[in-house]
């Protein structure tokens, strides 16, 4: 079965005009911001924009890994990806007092909505602290999630949201605590095997003005995504890989459009 640069490489002609955004397409905006993009793609504020393609072409200044590196080159590639336009990247990263490990990244469709891409979790200490931490507070990188979406999101645009991993509790704890009128501007929100929010600390009624929006989508042998409160109905998704691994989304199987 195809992963997501088996499905590049081959259904990677197929235009957003002919089919529309998928739950593959997700996934692989969701992996896509695992990419360090601070070099390349423009800050907030900063009123423009720049192209897969062009990213591609200055992979020079990226740390790459070679998965990563595969990916990007299959969208570079692609007449799907090549031309989708990325703004607004922000990125924190502090080991001093609670610590932060955050990214994020407005990526505009041709469909004229933007999907706003969440990082989850990096091979650094901080970004693990963080994912420990949330069973029982809310952590740096979850409030600068809801100060991210009230910056970008316009109230004349239209949104989707998600995340792989911690990006996906980012994606739905920034949508349910976000400013009503950005809110309202949020059509999908995507958590790609991300933990659920702590029970303790769900704000259940705003929680409630979201959650028929949350499309929650985890592998056959799930942990992260098991954990805390989750109130969704979650789609399960076949792997390439054994136990632990499926939970790498880069391994998850796809067909056409969707997951297998």
């Amino acid at each position: 079965m195809d992963n997501i640069i088996t499905y590049l490489r081959w259904r990677g002609d197929l235009t957003f005009e002919s089919n529309p955004f998928s739950e593959v397409d997700n996934l692989i905006l969701s992996e896509f911001v695992y990419i360090d993009l601070k070099e390349v793609v423009p800050g907030i504020g900063e009123s423009k924009s720049i192209s897969i393609e062009d990213i591609w072409m200055q992979k020079e200044n990226i740390p790459l890994r070679d998965e990563r590196k595969k990916l990007l080159e299959a969208m570079a590639a692609s007449g799907r990806y090549q031309k989708i336009r990325l703004q607004n990247y922000q990125e924190f990263f502090e080991t001093e007092g609670e610590g932060v490990q955050f990214a994020a990244v407005e990526i505009c469709l041709p469909d004229g909505t933007s999907y706003i891409a969440f990082r989850g979790t990096d091979l650094s200490i901080v970004g693990w602290k963080e994912d420990f931490s949330m069973g029982y507070k809310i952590v740096p990188a979850q409030k600068k999630a809801v100060a991210y979406l009230n910056q970008v999101i316009k109230t004349d645009g239209f949104y989707r949201l998600g995340g792989h991993s911690k990006g996906g509790n980012l994606a739905v704890y920034g949508a349910m605590m976000c400013e009503p009128t950005k809110k309202e501007q949020i059509i999908e929100i995507y958590s790609n095997d991300g933990p659920g929010l702590s029970k303790d600390l769900l704000d259940v009624e705003k929680y409630n003005a979201i959650q028929n929006k949350i499309i929650k989508i985890v592998p056959a042998f799930s942990i992260f995504g098991q954990l805390f409160e989750n109130r969704e109905t979650m789609k399960i998704v076949k792997s390439n890989a054994p136990g632990f691994q499926q939970h790498d989304g880069m391994n998850w199987q796809g067909e056409g459009g969707k997951f297998v």
